[in-house]
């Protein structure tokens, strides 16, 4: 028998008003006289002393030995019985202590709360219960109690114009030409929504219904993909489009036409219900109409207009407004709505540092919220509601929504494009040889 979980033997406990103990065989007294095994003269309650072990039930007279005593289990027997733990043998993951119960080792713990299972789990690298039980790490991989980045896809070009998240499933493209992909929060790897040869060349796309949308220039035409995979349905005929939009309830395409010599833009709405049948909500804007967000019940799109870049009219529709705001390449450069704010590369004032600004739609306020150190140090950024994800100085950090307390999630070789966060998750692109890797880890 192994060494460890040893104590003394405990007395029977014989009362004189209970049934016998059918479990084990052993003889209790009442109050009519004395019954077989008891002595005739040691009253209620005494036993007869013994030479050995009673053969008739499981009880016995000394520790070391299989069976229990009357009143319960004996710890050192080498049994692992009634409420102990352990008895002698270290379970999994554990040691076995004297009283039989047991400790778990090092980074091991009892996460299914059943004893003979031990210790089972090692916390260490589960990527279920990493670092602790429950906590279950978005890449699936765990290395020394931390969760680590897997790569999750890979595409040709500088990586992904949008990601976006559905649920537990992300969807997002192959830089703006090429597949269009999902991954399922766990999987090992992304699966293919749409093949190259099918998408053409698009600005971003929109998630809604249950449907990826996007609008292909090469075919000037609305397009759509179940997201759970399918055929590739044609809407409508669009040219010269943007950047598609869904909001909770409706659809927004941006597209623009040459009227003499100038570029007139006009934005189209259709319900998520019935995407294809459009009606005009915002005509003859200057300029070329790029990007579209929500912010503050406003629909809001930035565009090539110099004077007025930046425009919008209320959710419910009405009169078109303009804003001032400095923004710079609002076309390549991402645009996101958050609360009353729309965040995008700019500057604050005519003559100040570029950076991440963020722009209120009610107030007219601009504020710097990651400033540039010199040209070029911010590269790409994701902006949600549970914070920031931005490329600087060659670093992917982590920022809360007003562009404080940075985390540094990875180290960049080069620019590339595909930024996502939310309270759960990160992800981003790494580039080598003209490919991009997306990689996804827990939110620092």
């Amino acid at each position: 028998m192994a060494a460890g979980c040893f104590s003394e033997p405990v007395e029977p406990n014989v009362s004189g008003d209970t049934d016998p103990d059918a479990s084990t065989g052993a003889q209790t007294t009442n109050d009519s006289g004395p019954t077989a095994g008891q002595s005739s003269t040691g009253g209620v309650g005494s036993t007869a002393p013994t030479e050995g072990p009673d053969e008739s039930s499981g009880t016995t007279d000394g520790p070391g030995t299989s069976g229990t005593t009357a009143s319960g289990p004996v710890c050192g027997n080498g049994d692992v019985e009634g409420d102990e733990h352990c008895d002698g043998d270290d379970p999994q993951g554990a040691a076995c202590l004297e009283d039989c119960t047991f400790t778990c080792l090092d980074h091991f713990q009892d996460c299914d709360a059943l004893p003979l299972s031990g210790c089972e789990i090692d916390t260490a690298t589960d990527g279920n219960n990493c670092g602790a039980c429950g906590h279950v790490c978005a890449s699936g991989v765990c290395q020394e109690s931390a969760c680590a980045p897997s790569s999750v896809a890979h595409g040709i070009g500088l990586g992904p114009t949008r990601i976006t998240r559905v649920g537990d499933t992300f969807v997002f493209d192959e830089s703006g030409f090429g597949r269009v992909l999902s991954w399922d929060l766990g999987d090992a790897v992304a699966q293919e929504l749409v093949s190259a040869d099918l998408t053409g060349s698009f600005q971003r796309f929109a998630v809604a219904n249950g449907s990826v949308v996007w609008l292909d220039r090469n075919q000037n035409a609305a397009q759509r993909v179940p997201l759970g995979g399918g055929e590739v349905d044609f809407m409508f005929a669009i040219d010269d489009a943007g950047s598609p939009f869904a909001s909770n309830t409706h659809l927004y395409y941006p597209t623009t036409e040459l009227v003499g010599d100038l570029q007139v833009s006009t934005l189209l709405q259709a319900t998520h219900d019935a995407p294809a049948s459009t009606s005009a909500v915002a005509s003859d804007v200057p300029g070329v109409m790029c990007q579209v967000v929500a912010a503050a019940g406003r629909i809001v799109w930035t565009g090539t207009d110099f004077e007025n870049p930046v425009g919008s009219i209320p959710a419910a529709g009405g009169a078109v407004q303009t804003h001032p705001v400095l923004s710079a390449d609002a076309c390549n450069r991402p645009v996101f709505g958050v609360g009353p704010s729309i965040y995008l590369y700019g500057r604050v004032l005519q003559a100040g540092p570029f950076g991440l600004i963020s722009h209120n739609v009610s107030s007219g306020v601009s504020s710097m919220i990651i400033q540039e150190a010199g040209i070029g140090e911010l590269g790409d950024y994701f902006v949600s509601a549970d914070g920031i994800l931005a490329d600087v100085g060659g670093e992917v950090r982590a920022y809360n929504l007003q562009g404080d307390d940075p985390h540094v999630v990875a180290e960049l070789l080069s620019n590339s494009a595909g930024r996502y966060l939310d309270d759960q998750v990160v992800m981003w692109t790494e580039i080598e040889n003209n490919e991009w890797t997306l990689f996804v880890n827990e939110r620092p």
